[in-house]
């Protein structure tokens, strides 16, 4: 009985060495497992927020990605993907992603949080990586093609209109240039408002673009962080308006701004790159008050948007060698970056025509266009 026992161990052992080379039974016994423990989100028009804690069990997990996205039945829409960095064998990180549904057809859709959806962490379970959220309601949109809802303006003077997504100061120019406009979003500073920030930025050369400013923080600031009328939505929404009433290129689709203006002007086009052709900021800084991490808005970006940053020696609210720091930042993550800084305060005399010639002018000459 003893020998048959000690014959069926040996049968076993060896059974299992062929089945499993060596090491690999320990190597895989050693791997990591991604989960997300908990999250939440929330919608404010066509943009998506999460926040959401992703753990590593049994060990350490290197640096890797999450996903945020919608799930449809089988169809998955990506919606954001973020760096993730090592995690503790028994801890966890707290992974914040926003995505736009502004391009999602109508319909309820699952929210869901994924740890390395590239698959590109060797676990010891593969199955396990996502969460849902929730659902949500992505609603239909004014319409998906340039100019599908024209309304009546002049052309030629800074008018207002108003639809569902909010109000608006716009100017079209009178030129004699033939084809759909391109687009310049101007974004107010604090305790300024858009009726009469956008008059700074309108197209008087013959540049052929369309100066939209949205309502949502005037005689106030703008809150980059916050889900709000205030902050990275209202611009969404605000593409939205513009591409549905002009003839526009939704490819020539350029965010700028003055002081907080210019940083929410940052932190959408990081967030939101794919819908940005490029960013004209002036006394502003690109991470300085965005309330996001410069590490995670550089690595949001999908693709290596162009900007045109105009500075002032003497700003005290954006310091210069503070703003020349930020700068270089984005420039070695691969950003094309026209810097320029000249004689002025935050906001002086000399300030407002600055504004156009320096700024506006040459960053709408570019030509710039999204992928």
């Amino acid at each position: 009985m003893g020998v048959s026992r000690c014959l069926v161990a040996l049968v076993t052992a060896v059974a299992l060495t062929l089945v499993v080379p060596p090491g690999e039974a320990a190597e895989a016994m050693a791997r990591t497992d991604l989960t997300v423990r908990s999250g939440s989100f929330a919608k404010s028009g066509p943009l998506v927020r999460a926040e959401f804690r992703v753990g590593a069990q049994r060990a350490e997990a290197p640096p890797s990605r999450a996903t945020l996205g919608l799930r449809d039945g089988a169809r998955w829409i990506g919606l954001a993907v973020v760096r993730v960095p090592r995690i503790g064998t028994g801890r966890v990180r707290t992974v914040r992603a926003e995505g736009t549904v502004a391009s999602v057809r109508a319909g309820t859709y699952t929210v869901v949080a994924c740890a390395d959806r590239p698959g590109r962490v060797a676990e010891r379970a593969e199955g396990n990586n996502c969460r849902d959220l929730g659902r949500v309601r992505v609603g239909t949109s004014l319409c998906d093609r340039p100019g599908c809802a024209p309304i009546d303006h002049p052309s030629g003077s800074v008018f207002d209109y108003t639809d569902r997504t909010g109000t608006y100061w716009a100017h079209e120019p009178n030129d004699a240039i033939n084809g759909p406009f391109a687009v310049l979003i101007w974004l107010h500073g604090c305790a300024q408002g858009s009726s009469s920030a956008v008059r700074v930025a309108v197209d008087r050369y013959d540049e052929h673009y369309v100066t939209i400013a949205p309502d949502g923080a005037d005689g106030a600031c703008w809150k980059p962080g916050e889900l709000g009328d205030a902050g990275v939505a209202r611009i969404l929404r605000t593409i939205e308006s513009v591409v549905a009433h002009f003839d526009v290129r939704s490819d020539r689709i350029v965010l700028g701004g003055y002081s907080i203006g210019g940083v929410l002007a940052y932190r959408t086009a990081f967030y939101h790159a794919r819908l940005i052709a490029g960013v004209i900021a002036v006394n502003a800084a690109p991470f300085r008050r965005s309330e996001s991490r410069p590490a995670s808005s550089l690595a949001a970006a999908r693709w290596r948007f162009p900007v045109l940053h105009l500075a002032h020696d003497a700003d005290k609210q954006f310091p210069l060698t503070k703003v020349r720091s930020e700068v270089r930042r984005v420039r070695r993550a691969g950003h094309s970056i026209g810097f320029m800084h000249l004689p002025g305060t935050h906001y002086d005399l000399q300030t407002q025509p600055h504004i156009k010639r320096h700024a506006v002018e040459p960053g709408m000459a570019h030509g710039w266009t999204s992928p």
